[in-house]
């Protein structure tokens, strides 16, 4: 939810901008357009970045699994891009063309650390070189590995919970003046219309936003300040 708090902070900005440099109206629908598009993508990021972490503990059981049977670890990844989901599936199928191209899996792997940074990734690719040097048991650290980064979800998701009150305050906070600004197009259109008219309602309306967009992004703050 606190992404949604960086939307309203961004778009209030953009209102803002758009105001102050468009007061006439002209651009100012392109600024504020293109800002939401701008502001879009991070959330797909973000949302693709959770998918992908939802489905990595399963994909290192499943290596595990082809390990315990007697594949060889080629194999074990070869069936994980096959019958994997995506993202997951595409980003190993990558790391292990890269594999293919350069002759080194350590470097296909470290690649696919590079695009998805977190410390499980990075372990994964420790483990899979320290086996092939000492011929540890790939198959129970990854099953160890695995256990873990669940643990770290479920933790993550209880503190989400914990702080769940305080982001949805954050949001309704920042709502409620496009919530008031919404009905008072409707109710009193000509003394919105009025207020736009003037050099003085046009100050107020762009001090406005612009404070809005400044709420949002000091409550984001405190809620991940007491996320952390």
């Amino acid at each position: 939810m606190e992404n949604i708090l960086i939307f309203m902070a961004g778009t209030s900005l953009s209102g803002w901008f758009a105001w102050t440099f468009y007061p006439n109206g002209a651009g100012s629908s392109q600024v504020i357009v293109s800002a939401i598009l701008f502001l879009a993508k991070p959330f797909l990021k973000i949302r693709l970045r959770k998918k992908f972490f939802h489905q990595y503990p399963d994909a290192l059981e499943m290596i595990a699994n082809h390990l315990t049977a007697g594949q060889s670890f080629s194999s074990s990844f070869q069936n994980l891009c096959k019958s994997g989901e995506e993202p997951l599936a595409g980003e190993f199928e990558s790391a292990w063309h890269t594999f293919q191209l350069s002759g080194s899996l350590e470097k296909g792997l470290s690649l696919l650390s590079e695009r998805w940074p977190h410390w499980g990734i990075e372990a994964f690719v420790t483990a899979i070189s320290v086996s092939r040097h000492t011929g540890a048991n790939l198959a129970e650290i990854l099953r160890l590995l695995a256990e873990s980064v669940r643990e770290e979800k479920a933790l993550q998701d209880r503190i989400g919970t914990l702080t769940l009150q305080a982001r949805i305050q954050g949001m309704i906070a920042v709502a409620i003046p496009w919530l008031l600004l919404i009905a008072e197009l409707f109710i009193y259109p000509q003394s919105f219309a009025e207020t736009l008219r003037t050099s003085e309602g046009k100050l107020c309306l762009m001090a406005a936003i612009l404070l809005d967009g400044c709420g949002a992004g000091l409550l984001y703050w405190m809620a991940r300040e007491r996320e952390e």
